[in-house]
């Protein structure tokens, strides 16, 4: 079954509040990574992160499904998650932006 861009945006609005995050203050930024967690939702049944290849198997690939286990530690040390979807509370109030963090999920 398909989802819709609506139940992906519900589902990270919830994911950021249980966490304790919140989502990148950049409508246009948000919306676009939402789009691609739907687009691999539709095309691979599972909320893969859209910044990274979803290669292999599904079993590959549970380490990249939203919020993979890296946000922890990235939104600690950087502020954000890798894709920039999930911020620390109060991002960008002093004009941060998302930019690029180093990569912590291992070489296949």
């Amino acid at each position: 079954m398909e989802k819709t861009f609506e139940d992906v945006r519900n589902y990270t609005e919830k994911v950021a509040k249980a966490k304790g995050w919140e989502l990148n203050p950049d409508q246009n930024f948000r919306s676009s990574i939402q789009e691609g967690l739907l687009s691999n939702f539709n095309r691979h049944g599972r909320l893969y992160c859209p910044c990274r290849d979803v290669e292999g198997e599904p079993k590959d690939n549970r380490d990249i499904l939203c919020p993979c286990p890296y946000a922890v530690q990235d939104i600690q040390e950087y502020g954000q998650c890798f894709c920039g979807l999930f911020v620390r509370p109060g991002f960008g109030k002093n004009g941060e932006e998302v930019s690029s963090i180093p990569e912590r999920r291992p070489s296949k």
